[in-house]
């Protein structure tokens, strides 16, 4: 089988590991633009590049996975500046109709974004007034919801005319100009579904909430989905980064004729109940999407499943990775038991069962006390399918899920080395020395490099040498009959320059 996949942008979550993870499966052959003609951040790729790859490979593939969001607007961040003329819309649909013009047979996959509102002022991935005004636009956002509802207050109706009072209406027309386009390219697609020319479509939200814009943009787009009878081939759910994953994993299994079944082993009694951050609905309910969208099903029969998703959470309420060393929330212990999860995961590899941990108990980095516990038993990695701990819980939640999926017939050394990245990455990097590093430049300044955490300026290559030998301290003391010196090699890079996102790549002697 081959596989057309154009990723959501350049990043390694959804270009290079991705790829890497699916890359292991034994039959599959994927095929994706190269990286000199992907966006970098805010500059967008050439979408007529990008088609032109596209065009000249659509023939001799059987599935295509495309991004709305990379064929568009030239990625994901540029979707959220843009100021395209509403000519081209018609121009990309019909671009995506003609692909089963081309090939009859080939199956297409899309993903389309809700476009996200950060509850947060930064410009780093926004326009350039969400420096100044990112959180005011999200509770503008979160107070015109209220009132269409009928439920806000009479503060909150002077917190809104405050807001209003204070951010220039020309930045709010902006802002939801582009939403509104935005809006009416996925509506688009919809329709491209009920046509026949789109097989399947997933609509995830990028840090969505409850309320405001995304919630209100859902109240567009459910019911057009539910009132032309697609809820079985277009899901809407909280996530991004993790859709590359999740459609090549639906590849995957639609190639081995395959539905693997999912056991379910949570950390805590409340783990499906939780609703993460950054994610608008409990995660028991995203665990569904994420289940559907790859293909796979869920069951209560441990004996019937393929694999069992250990899925470790929060206690109650779900943190950041970096305050389980600093500020650790005492729920984390007392409303979940880890050494009993442990133990569970211990007896089902003693059985035999194939598992993969979805390690989403905090937000962007690992559970390393989790981590801890389990490398305790040196063989106890070589019973994993996968172990993701990254980002939001569905950013962790699709792609453990893919790997896992992937790896049911895989080449092995392949798969060792998609797994160990991951964990350096995941684990060690996120959970660990990301923060260690902004400590140090705040603390310590003659071992400072002069960074800061959205600029590694021209201290990259200093940066990873240390990354590099701190990476391989971690690994022989934690994983010691894995990672022995002369057999292992770690490449490193930061891709937009900053500290929030690494390639890491394990690659070992045999």
């Amino acid at each position: 089988m081959q596989i057309l996949y154009v990723p959501l942008d350049e990043r390694p979550c959804n270009y290079a590991y991705p790829l890497r993870a699916v890359k292991t499966v034994n039959g599959v052959k994927v095929v994706s633009p190269a990286a000199d003609i992907l966006p970098h951040k805010k500059t967008p790729a050439d979408t007529d590049a990008l088609w032109q790859f596209v065009t000249a490979h659509v023939a001799e593939s059987d599935v295509a996975i495309l991004s709305t969001e990379m064929l568009m607007y030239g990625g994901l961040i540029p979707s959220r500046l843009h100021h395209k003329a509403e000519t081209e819309i018609d121009t990309f649909i019909d671009r995506v109709a003609a692909l089963k013009q081309q090939n009859p047979q080939l199956v297409v996959y899309l993903s389309s974004m809700i476009m996200r509102t950060p509850q947060y002022s930064s410009a780093e991935e926004e326009p350039d007034y969400y420096e100044e005004y990112g959180r005011r636009i999200f509770q503008y956002g979160a107070f015109i919801d209220l009132t269409q509802r009928g439920t806000i207050s009479e503060s909150e109706q002077a917190d809104f005319a405050k807001i209003k009072a204070e951010v220039p209406a020309e930045i709010i027309t902006d802002f939801t100009t582009r939403r509104k386009f935005n809006k009416q390219v996925t509506q688009r697609l919809i329709k491209l579904v009920k046509a026949g020319a789109i097989d399947f479509m997933v609509i995830p939200q990028d840090d969505s909430h409850e309320l405001g814009f995304t919630a209100m943009d859902q109240k567009d787009i459910y019911p057009m989905v539910r009132n032309l009878n697609l809820s079985d081939q277009i899901l809407i759910y909280p996530g991004a980064d993790e859709v590359g994953y999740d459609l090549l994993a639906r590849a995957v299994n639609r190639s081995r004729f395959a539905q693997p079944k999912i056991y379910v082993e949570f950390t805590s009694i409340n783990g499906p109940f939780i609703i993460p951050g950054y994610e608008d609905r409990e995660l028991g309910e995203s665990l569904k999407s994420h289940v559907l969208v790859t293909g796979s099903r869920l069951t209560t029969d441990i004996n019937q499943a393929d694999f069992v998703l250990a899925y470790n959470t929060a206690g109650k309420r779900m943190g950041e990775a970096a305050s389980q060393f600093t500020a650790h929330e005492i729920s984390y212990d007392r409303n979940r038991n880890l050494p009993y999860f442990v133990a569970a995961i211990q007896a089902l590899a003693s059985e035999g069962k194939r598992i993969a941990v979805c390690d989403a108990a905090y937000s962007n980095g690992a559970d390393f006390q989790l981590f801890q516990l389990l490398a305790k038993d040196p063989t106890m990695m070589s019973h994993l399918l996968s172990y993701r701990g990254w980002n939001t819980n569905c950013n962790t939640l699709g792609s453990t899920l893919s790997e896992a999926i992937f790896a049911l017939d895989c080449e092995e050394k392949a798969h060792r080395e998609n797994l160990y990245s991951e964990v350096l990455d995941d684990v060690f990097y996120q959970a660990i020395i990301r923060d260690e590093i902004q400590k140090i430049e705040k603390n310590e300044p003659d071992k400072a490099l002069g960074i800061n955490y959205f600029n590694l300026y021209d201290k990259q290559p200093a940066l990873t040498a240390r990354m590099a030998a701190e990476l391989r301290d971690l690994t022989h003391e934690y994983l010691p009959t894995v990672f022995i010196d002369g057999q292992f090699d770690i490449e490193l890079s930061f891709p937009w320059n900053r500290l929030f996102e690494l390639y890491c790549n394990v690659t070992f002697a045999h």
